[in-house]
This record gives C-alpha cells, sequence and structure tokens, in this order.
C-alpha cells in the first residue's frame, strides 16, 4: 500500500537519518528529548518500605534507650507515649519532605514529558509542510534487487513539486519503470547513481534529460535509509536553453568579423573579442581595466569624442568614423557603432562598440578622389591642348620655310633651337593628355632610343641628386610599332617609381637590348614567346619588395607609398599599356638590395620596314592641285599655305565652315582636297564635312584638331578620309596630302 506524507516522515525520522540539507525545524522553546531509562519502583512501595524501616529502627533504638535510663514501669510506659507522639511528629515530618520532593520531581517530569512531545508534533507538522511545499521535487524511493543486482526502483512518496515538475500523478508503490517506460535504458548510470548512495550514502549530484517528459532536470541524491534514497530535483530546461543562447552568443561576439569592446558605465573595458586583439595588436589582458582613450590617435577632434560621450551617457546610440591607432603605433580608420546597455534599478550598466575597420575602404575613396581629380584635370588639359596645339602648330609648320632662306650657321642654330623647343613642347602637351586621359597618337614605328633619352634627360633634370642616373642605350636598337606617347609614360613611370624606391638616394640604371628568344627561351621567361623582342631594363637600389607583396603590386590603387605621394596606378598603368601592345613585364627584386623591372616589346618586321619607308620616303611636290585649307586659328592657315604653296600646291583659305561653304559653291569642281579643323566658331568641321558629302560626294577630306582625343578621333573618321593631331610638322602635312594626291585623279 502507499504510504502517506506522515508515515514517510516517520519512517525518515525513525528508520535512518534525514536527508542532508532537510533538517527538523528547532527554536528557542525546543530542547533535545530526555533519554530513556528503566522505569522506577512503586512510589507506595518505596514509601511503606521506608517508614517500616524507620519505624523499626526507632523502636528498637527508642526503646533500649529507655530501658537503661530507668527501671519504672509507669515512666517508661509514659516515656513510650511521648516517644510514639515524637516519632508521628518526625516520621510525619520527614514523609512530608520525602513525598513532596518527589512530586516536585514528577511534576517536572511530566511537564517536561509533555513539551518534548508538543515540540515532536509540530517538528512533524513542518517537516510535513516542508516536504509538501519544496519548490523543488522530492521522491523517497527504494532499490529493487534481483540476484543482488539493481534493476529498478519504486516511489515510496513525492511531493506536490514532483507532480508539478513531472507532471507525473499516483506513483507511489509503482516502479519507475512503469511511470517512465524507456528512462532507465536511455540512461543506464542513472540507476547505476541512485544505487550506490542508497547502498554507500554517498550523495549524488547530475543532470539528466528524461526524453519522455522533454526536459532536462538536476539531481541530488542522498541516503535516508539502507537501500533507500531520496531524490531532489528542479527543472533546468529553460536554463538549459538559456545557457545554450549564451554559448551560441558568446560564440558569435567571439568569432564576428568585426571588432566588439563592453566597458562598464564609466568606461572601463570588460571584454574584447578576438577580431579586436587580432585588428589592434591587444591582447585581452592588456587592455581589461583601461579606458579606450588609449586607443586614440590624435587625429580626431575631441569635439568628436564629447559629441559621442554625451550621445551614450544620454541612452542614445552614436555612429561615426574615427581614426585610432594599433599597439604597433599604424593607424586605422573605423566605423564604430556605440549603444548603452541598461540594467532594471540599475540605469546603464554598460557600453557595447562595434567597431569595424575602413582603412582599406577610406584609401579606395581617395584613390577615386584622386581619379576624379585626375578625370577633372584631363578635361581641363584638353582644353589647354586645344589651345597650345594651336599655338605650336604654326611654329611647327613655319621652321623649315625659316630654315630655309637662313644665311649663317648661327640663325641654322637658332632655328634648330626652335624647332626641338616646339616639338619638346608638342610631347609634353601629349604627355599630359596621356597621363590625364590616355590619350596617344596613332600606332606607328618608334624608335625607342629617342624616348628612352627624352625621358633620361627629364630623369637628369627633375630628379633628386642624391640619386645617381645611368643609361646604356644602344644606336642600334630594333624599332617597335607602338604609341610613342603611351610607352614614353611606360619609361617615365618606371623611372618615377625608382626614384620613390630611393628616398635616401641610390643608383638608378635604365638599359636596352635587343634579344632573340627561341622557343627554349621563351618557356624559360614568364609571358614569352619565340621571337625578337626589344627589352628596357629599369633597376634601382632601393629597398626591393617584399614577398608578401610582390604579388600584388600590378593591382590597380595598390600602393605602400604614404597618403599624397602615391597612387597606386603607376605599374598597373605601366602593364596595361605594355599588354595593349602584345608585351609582357617581368621584376626581379631582392630585399634590401633593389629592384629591376623588365620590359618586353615586340620588334616585328613590320616595324622595322615602316621605319626604312619612313627614312627613305620623302614628300614630293604637288602638281598645282587646289587645296581647300580651313581653321579658326590665322597663322596656322598662313603657315599651311606657305608650306603647301612651296610645294606646288594652289592653297584657298577659310576661317570657319561657312566662308568654306561659300568658296565650295564657286570652285567645288577644281578643289581636289579639303583640309579642315574640327572645332570652329559657326560651323564646325563635322557640318562641314557632311555639305561636302552632299554637294562633291567623292571630295577628299582630311580633319585636324588640338584636343588630341581618342573620341574625336573616332568622331572624325566617320565623316573624314583621315585625321592629323596638331602640332603636325610640314613634312607630315605634305606626306599626307601626296598620299592623298597619288590616289586622286588628276586635277584639271
Amino acid at each position: 500500500m502507499p504510504e502517506n506524507p506522515k508515515s514517510a516522515v516517520q519512517q525518515i525520522q525513525h528508520g535512518g537519518e534525514a536527508p542532508s540539507g532537510i533538517e527538523p525545524a528547532s527554536g528557542p522553546e525546543s530542547s533535545p528529548q530526555p533519554e530513556h531509562r528503566a522505569p522506577r519502583p512503586n512510589l507506595a512501595l518505596r514509601v511503606a518500605l521506608l517508614y517500616g524501616a524507620f519505624a523499626g529502627l526507632w523502636i528498637v533504638c527508642s526503646d533500649s534507650v529507655l530501658m537503661g535510663l530507668s527501671s519504672d514501669k509507669h515512666l517508661i510506659l509514659e516515656l513510650s507515649v511521648l516517644k510514639g507522639w515524637l516519632f508521628v511528629v518526625v516520621s510525619g515530618g520527614l514523609l512530608y519532605v520525602i513525598l513532596n520532593r518527589q512530586f516536585r520531581r514528577l511534576d517536572r517530569e511530566v511537564a517536561e514529558l509533555s513539551r518534548t512531545r508538543a515540540e515532536a508534533r509540530a517538528n512533524e507538522r513542518r517537516f510535513i509542510s516542508l516536504f509538501e511545499n519544496m519548490p523543488n521535487g522530492v521522491a523517497r524511493c527504494r532499490i529493487v534487487y534481483e540476484g543482488g543486482i539493481p534493476v529498478d526502483f519504486v516511489y515510496l512518496t513525492v511531493n506536490r513539486a514532483f507532480v508539478r515538475l513531472t507532471g507525473l500523478r499516483d506513483v507511489e508503490g509503482k516502479r519507475v519503470s512503469e511511470v517512465i517506460p524507456g528512462l532507465l535504458e536511455s540512461d543506464p548510470r542513472l540507476l547505476e547513481r541512485y544505487a550506490r548512495t542508497a547502498a554507500t550514502g554517498e550523495p549524488t549530484s547530475f543532470e539528466v534529460f528524461v526524453s519522455t517528459l522533454g526536459q532536462w532536470y538536476f539531481v541530488s541524491a542522498y541516503q535516508p535509509a539502507p537501500g533507500e534514497f531520496v531524490s531532489v530535483f528542479d527543472a533546468v530546461t529553460e536554463r538549459k536553453r538559456t545557457e545554450k543562447s549564451l554559448r551560441l552568443l558568446s560564440r558569435a561576439v567571439e568569432q564576428s568579423a568585426v571588432s566588439i569592446l563592453i566597458t562598464d558605465s564609466v568606461g572601463s573595458i570588460e571584454y574584447v573579442n578576438a577580431k579586436f586583439t587580432e585588428q589592434s595588436g591587444y591582447l585581452q589582458a592588456e587592455v581589461i581595466g583601461k579606458n579606450p582613450k588609449i586607443f586614440q590617435s590624435g587625429s580626431t577632434p575631441r569635439e568628436v569624442y564629447q559629441q559621442m560621450w554625451d550621445t551614450i551617457v544620454g541612452g542614445d546610440q552614436w555612429r561615426g568614423e574615427i581614426q585610432n591607432r594599433k599597439k604597433n603605433g599604424e593607424l586605422v580608420w573605423e566605423r564604430v557603432t556605440i549603444f548603452p546597455v541598461t540594467e532594471e534599478g540599475v540605469g546603464i550598466a554598460h557600453f557595447v562598440a562595434v567597431k569595424e575597420d575602413i582603412t582599406e575602404r577610406k584609401k579606395m575613396q581617395e584613390q577615386i578622389l584622386r581619379s576624379q581629380r585626375v578625370e577633372s584635370l584631363g578635361m581641363l588639359a584638353a582644353g589647354i591642348a586645344h589651345d597650345l596645339n594651336n599655338v605650336l602648330a604654326p611654329i611647327s609648320m613655319a621652321l623649315p620655310l625659316l630654315r630655309s632662306n637662313a644665311s649663317s650657321a648661327d640663325d641654322l642654330e637658332m632655328f634648330t633651337m626652335v624647332e626641338r623647343s616646339s616639338k619638346r613642347g608638342a610631347a609634353l602637351v601629349q604627355q599630359i593628355l596621356g597621363f590625364a586621359r590616355g590619350v596617344g597618337g596613332e600606332v606607328r614605328a618608334v624608335q625607342v632610343k629617342h624616348l628612352l633619352n627624352d625621358v633620361l634627360s627629364i630623369a637628369f633634370e627633375t630628379f633628386p641628386k642624391s640619386i645617381v642616373i645611368e643609361s646604356q642605350v644602344p644606336n642600334d636598337l630594333w624599332p617597335i610599332k607602338a604609341n610613342p606617347t603611351q610607352i614614353h609614360q611606360v619609361l617615365l613611370n618606371l623611372c618615377v617609381n625608382a626614384r620613390d624606391a630611393m628616398p635616401n638616394g641610390g643608383t638608378m640604371r635604365v638599359s636596352a637590348e635587343n634579344r632573340l628568344l627561341d622557343a627554349q627561351a621563351a618557356r624559360a621567361i614568364e609571358g614569352a614567346r619565340p621571337g625578337a623582342w626589344l627589352v628596357i631594363h629599369v633597376a634601382d637600389t632601393g629597398q626591393g619588395i617584399e614577398p608578401e607583396i610582390l604579388g600584388r603590386i600590378w593591382e590597380p590603387f595598390f600602393t605602400t607609398k604614404e597618403t599624397q605621394k602615391g597612387t597606386g596606378l603607376g605599374l598597373s598603368t605601366v602593364q596595361g599599356i605594355v599588354k595593349t601592345h602584345m608585351g609582357f613585364v617581368g621584376v626581379t627584386t631582392q630585399v634590401g638590395r633593389g629592384t629591376i623591372f623588365h620590359v618586353y616589346l615586340p620588334s616585328t618586321a613590320e616595324a622595322v620596314n615602316a621605319e626604312e619607308k619612313g627614312a627613305k620616303a620623302g614628300p614630293e611636290n604637288g602638281s598645282n592641285e587646289l587645296i581647300l585649307f580651313v581653321d579658326d586659328e590665322e597663322p596656322i592657315r598662313m603657315a599651311a599655305s606657305s608650306i603647301l604653296t612651296n610645294s606646288g600646291y594652289r592653297v584657298l583659305s577659310a576661317s570657319n565652315g561657312s566662308e568654306a561653304l561659300k568658296l565650295l559653291e564657286t570652285c567645288a569642281h577644281d578643289v581636289a582636297l579639303v583640309i579642315t579643323d574640327l572645332d570652329m566658331p559657326n560651323v564646325g568641321g563635322e557640318m562641314l564635312s557632311v555639305a561636302i558629302r552632299a554637294l562633291k560626294p567623292g571630295l577628299k577630306i582630311i580633319t585636324m584638331s588640338g584636343l588630341g582625343s581618342h573620341s574625336a578621333q573616332e568622331r572624325a573618321g566617320q565623316f573624314s578620309d583621315a585625321f592629323m593631331q596638331k602640332p603636325f610638322t610640314a613634312e607630315r602635312l605634305l606626306n599626307l596630302v601626296q598620299e592623298f594626291k597619288l590616289k586622286a585623279p588628276p586635277i584639271s
């Protein structure tokens, strides 16, 4: 039969020690229960025996005394009567004293016994109330053995919390295998733990998941009596879930891709995650307890920090960008979000800062801004180049005429100097356009030695005197077919790069060579193929390139130079230009010893033939053909007219498209060629060309422009037969005219 809670309590009290942690209540009025003693003899018998013994002793002693005092019987009789009354008085008094003490002691023992029983009943009620009202589940169980082996356990009694925490009712007297099927099989150690406690009295604590109930429990087991155990438990499923969530949150914070820093309410650092230590270089132990001020670089205004602190102390979130300093002194830009964490009754208890390293992004933004400035510079340079080219064009065309009329060697030397200066000015204009907008002239046969000498001349004039410049440029270099402006840009970029690699001085060596690669030699050089190559070497004695960044030097915007000292576009531009010329670039470097860049450009028979043809061919005189020359710059018109007239052509000049059309209306059938500027007031070169095509479809048209843009050339190609970049030489003008004269029918 199931036992009730009262009997269970009695069994716990009298059958063995009470479970640890559950002790009988005590108070000021309680006292220990008296020890058990042997039953006392009957009080009446004790009194009678005492009285008889005293009376007999009195009689014997008193009679002996009387007989010794006198032989008078009458006197002895009187004394005997007196002796009798004296005995009654004395024995009565003694009997009163003895009985009074005994009854007082009995009263005290009875009162003590009553109080002890009352305390026991109160303790029993308190224990029963404690047992039933405990927030933890309690179950008193007995181990079931078969053949001396524990196989199950039986519930003897349970409290209300047991029912609440498990949802199980009426379990007293039942085996756990009946109440929770499969529990012992799912966790074999459960019965082992309980049996050890029931047998040895050794307490145990553990967590167990009861799949049937879908709950986690924390259990403590004690021994109330041999073979039995008391299980005190509580459901910890929510705690387990919370712990799991906290572990997940902890892993997420620790493995976060952004830095996380937590401080107390006054700003002392309490926690930093792994990403923080990775980005800042500080170990966790080095920053705990410190103030985040240790990361300040000094470049962020104090007003920003004050505004940040006022915002977060006010309970709001703050976001902004701050430049901090790493442990190694390196500056780093961070996008920071800081928000307060409040606790009930406390207010703001912590601040959490989430920081993202945006240094590379800031550098990219700066590079983009620089690129936009370069683009703006290109637009400005295009306009300036147009005007400069128009200024240089008549000088370039007039110099041959002036030289032919020179009367002395000094005059010839002066004209040569002016011609060289004008060519250099034109080259500088093209170089500015090439840098700013990637603009260059047409692809043609190029003798690189002239470009090398020009770049070396610039380096000698502009590089610091602490840099020694050495060169080895043979005169017999093979020509290449290339855009000379772009190759000039490649050479200048490499020289500037070498200069920047030697801030404290050094030696820059520029050399070139012809190299013929067979199949075997080409396989040994990455990017090479068999054939004839012109190889240019630019070497410096700088610090060299670190192996870890060597693979990134060709990336756009990648630079190891300080801010405002490099855009990271130089080497990427070099590689891009060389690739468009079907070449490749190699690099040899050694840390602490220097770097050598090797530029391989293909030299083809076509380039050699083109150079020989250009060297041998010269302009021939015309046969009185009529050419219409249209340009809004009078010096250009005058110079071109003189050159063409002296070479056997007739020339009509017009300052804009409107004048040209009026001239064509009267003599269109006589005009053999039209040379027109693209950008002119009123009617420009494009509208003029369209009108000419309608008026005389077969008439050849050459357009020219000082803008020097690819778009201008492409636009001109849609409505003209050739394009000529200003400034141009007399030779260039006459050769182009002769080319069209040879193709055109004779002019009547």
